[in-house]
C-alpha cells in the first residue's frame, strides 16, 4: 500500500511543477523576454552602471546574472564607474568603551556600509584611494588608525604620540598619499599656547613600524583653522590645503606631502578676507580647489582652473540664501552634465542636523535630497574610492582583523 501513495505524490509534484512552469511562461512580459535575449556584452554594459544596492538586487534575477556580477572583470569595470560615497562619523557606546561609527551612504541616502572602531576619536580624514584615518584622544592607547573602507579592516595602528607638548588642533589634520612615491602620510598641528598662538607642525609616515611623529617646517602664513572653528584642512592631489586670512586677499597655503614643503596660492582677486559679515572657507570640488564666500545674502563659489600654472579662478555658482540661515556650505560634487551642485548645509542652530541638498542653477532652487544622522560628529565627507560591489551582498556581520566591525 505504500507504493501507490508514493507514486501519487510524485504525480502531484509533477503536475504542480508543470503548472508553475506554465504559469511563469504565460505571465512573462514581452519586455522581460527581450531582456533575456540581449547579448551578454550588452547586459554587462547596462549592469556595470548600476548603483551597488540595485546591483545587489539584480544579482538575484538569475544564475547567469549572479555569475556575471561576481566576475572579477565585471567588478573592475563597475568599480571604475561607481558613484562616490558620502561618509559620516557618529559616536556610539559599547560596554565600558566608546565607539566611532563610520557610515557610507550612496547619493540616494542609502546606508551601504557601516564600519565601527573602538576609542574616543578627535578627528578623521579621508584619502582619495578609499582609506580613512582616525585620530584618537590622549586617553586612548591608539593614537592613529588607518582603515580600508572597502574591507573595513584596520591596516595600520600607531601607538606613538608626538613629542611636542601642547593641544592637538582637530581641524588642522590631513591625510593623503604623496604624488610621486605613493606613501601615505598624516599631517597635524599642535598648539603650544592659546595665549601666544604658537604652534608646531608634525608629520607621520604611515606603514613604518618604527615611524615617529617628526616636526616639519612652519607655514609661511598662519593657518586660520588653528584659531577659528569655521575652517579646516582639505587634502587632495598630494597636498594639505589651509586657508590663511593674514592679508587683505585670500591666501591658500599648501603642504606638499612628498617634499614636506609649502607653496602659496592667491585666492580669487575680488574676494576680500576682511569684509565684515563674510565667511570664507575652502573645499575640494571635483578634484579642484574651491573657495566659498558666505555673505548675508548670497553664497558664491570659485574654482581654480589650473593650480600648476596661472592662478585662474572661475566664479562657478551664486546661491541666494533666502530665509534659511546657512552657517556653513560645503560643496561635495558637481553633477554632470546638468551642472547641479551637491552640497552639505549646516544651520546656525547647532542642534539641527545638517542636510544634503542639490542646487539647480537652471531654476536657482535648492532641494533636500538626503537626511543626515542627528548625532553627526564633524563634517560630512566624500569618499571617492570605488569599493568592490560584492562587499554589499553579504548580510551577516563579520569581524575582520583589528578593532573594526564591518556591517552591511
Amino acid at each position: 500500500m505504500v507504493a501507490p501513495v508514493l507514486k501519487r505524490r510524485c504525480l502531484d509534484l509533477g503536475l504542480a511543477t508543470s503548472f508553475a512552469t506554465t504559469s511563469m511562461t504565460t505571465t512573462t512580459t514581452p519586455a522581460a523576454e527581450q531582456v533575456s535575449l540581449l547579448p551578454e556584452d550588452t547586459i554587462f554594459e547596462i549592469l556595470s552602471w548600476l548603483p551597488a544596492k540595485s546591483l545587489c538586487r539584480s544579482r538575484c534575477v538569475s544564475k547567469k546574472w549572479h555569475t556575471l556580477v561576481s566576475n572579477q572583470a565585471f567588478v573592475a569595470v563597475h568599480s571604475s564607474r561607481a558613484e562616490a560615497l558620502l561618509v559620516t562619523v557618529t559616536t556610539g557606546r559599547a560596554p565600558f568603551m566608546a565607539v566611532a561609527v563610520l557610515r557610507l551612504m550612496d547619493m540616494e541616502g542609502n546606508v551601504v556600509r557601516v564600519v565601527k572602531t573602538h576609542g574616543v576619536f578627535r578627528s578623521f580624514c579621508l584619502s582619495f584611494d578609499g582609506l580613512a584615518c582616525l585620530l584618537f584622544g590622549p586617553q586612548c592607547d591608539t593614537k592613529a588608525q588607518v582603515i580600508d573602507l572597502a574591507t573595513g579592516k584596520v591596516l595600520v595602528s600607531s601607538y606613538k604620540r608626538p613629542k611636542c607638548a601642547g593641544r592637538w588642533v582637530d581641524k588642522c589634520s590631513g591625510f593623503g598619499r604623496t604624488a610621486q612615491s605613493g606613501v601615505h602620510k598624516i599631517f597635524g598641528v599642535i598648539l603650544e599656547s592659546a595665549i601666544t598662538g604658537l604652534y608646531n607642525c608634525v608629520v607621520l609616515t604611515v606603514g613604518d613600524d618604527d615611524a615617529e611623529w617628526r616636526p616639519t617646517q612652519p607655514p609661511p602664513y598662519s593657518i586660520s583653522a588653528v584659531y577659528d572653528g569655521y575652517n579646516e584642512g582639505v587634502t587632495f592631489n598630494g597636498y594639505v590645503h589651509f586657508l590663511s586670512l593674514d592679508e587683505d586677499i585670500v591666501i591658500v597655503i599648501c603642504f606638499d606631502l612628498e617634499t614636506e614643503g609649502w607653496k602659496v596660492i592667491q585666492g580669487p582677486p575680488d574676494v576680500s578676507s576682511h569684509t565684515s559679515g563674510d565667511k570664507i572657507s575652502i573645499a575640494e570640488l571635483n578634484g579642484a580647489l574651491c573657495v566659498v564666500r558666505n555673505t548675508p545674502a548670497v553664497i558664491s563659489l570659485w574654482l581654480l582652473a589650473d593650480p600648476s600654472g596661472r592662478e585662474n579662478w572661475v566664479k562657478t555658482y551664486t546661491i541666494r540664501k533666502g530665509y534659511t540661515p546657512i552657517y556653513l556650505l560645503i560643496p561635495l560634487r558637481i553633477i554632470h552634465p546638468s551642472g547641479k551642485l551637491l552640497f552639505c548645509h549646516f544651520y546656525d542652530d547647532l542642534t539641527m542636523a545638517p542636510e544634503i541638498q542639490m542646487y539647480d542653477p537652471s531654476y536657482e532652487t535648492c532641494t533636500v535630497v538626503i537626511n543626515t544622522p542627528t548625532e553627526l560628529v564633524g563634517r560630512i565627507r566624500l569618499c571617492s574610492s570605488h569599493t568592490d560591489p560584492r562587499c554589499f551582498f553579504s548580510k551577516r556581520k563579520r569581524k575582520p582583523p583589528g578593532l573594526c566591525i564591518f556591517e552591511t
